[in-house]
């Protein structure tokens, strides 16, 4: 319940009120936890918003679904999220969201071995303390020329959406000038 509060008063634009409250009234802490980090990530990194992703692994399919997920290469245990650039001596950084009380399935477990024999930082989150301290850490270890590289990328993107905004506003305003 802490988690939801924390987004609510924070008037994260990443994250829908009426989501969190719903995930707070049914109990899914895991799932609160997990949107509380990735909104504080993307407010807080926009330059590398695009490099963090969720992994659809849980949550309840039909079995044609099920099927079909796993034929086009779902895999049990994988972590929740990924921070795909590399940073230090690591490929890429999977973090495991867990409630306080959270155990790893023998799945998740069997994951995290294999992760971390190639190369990638595994972390387990219980908190959003524990998340953020992780991904600062994290981040502090990757080379800074990427990081410049992302965050030129992100400003070229930016300035591009302006200029669009910009151009269509002026349209509407020749257009409406047209009309009287």
């Amino acid at each position: 319940m802490q988690q939801v509060g924390y987004i609510l008063q924070n008037k994260n634009p990443t994250c829908n009120p009426l989501i969190i409250r719903t995930m707070a009234k049914k109990n899914y802490q895991e799932s609160s936890l997990q949107i509380q980090c990735v909104s504080w990530f993307k407010y807080q990194y926009p330059h590398l918003a695009m490099l963090l992703f969720a992994v659809p692994n849980g949550g309840s399919r039909d079995g044609k679904e099920a099927a079909i997920m796993k034929a086009e290469g779902i895999t049990a245990g994988v972590s929740d999220l990924i921070l795909n650039i590399p940073g230090g001596v690591h490929s890429q950084l999977a973090i495991e969201m867990k409630s306080e009380k959270g155990k790893q399935s023998p799945e998740q477990v069997r994951y995290q071995r294999y992760a971390e024999a190639v190369g990638i930082k595994y972390i387990v989150c219980k908190s959003f303390d524990d998340f953020k301290a992780e991904v600062i850490n994290f981040l502090e270890t990757v080379n800074p020329m990427i990081l410049h590289n992302l965050e030129l990328i992100h400003k070229e993107e930016k300035e591009a959406e302006i200029k669009e905004a910009r151009q269509q506003f002026r349209n509407r305003c020749c257009n409406t000038q047209k009309n009287k």
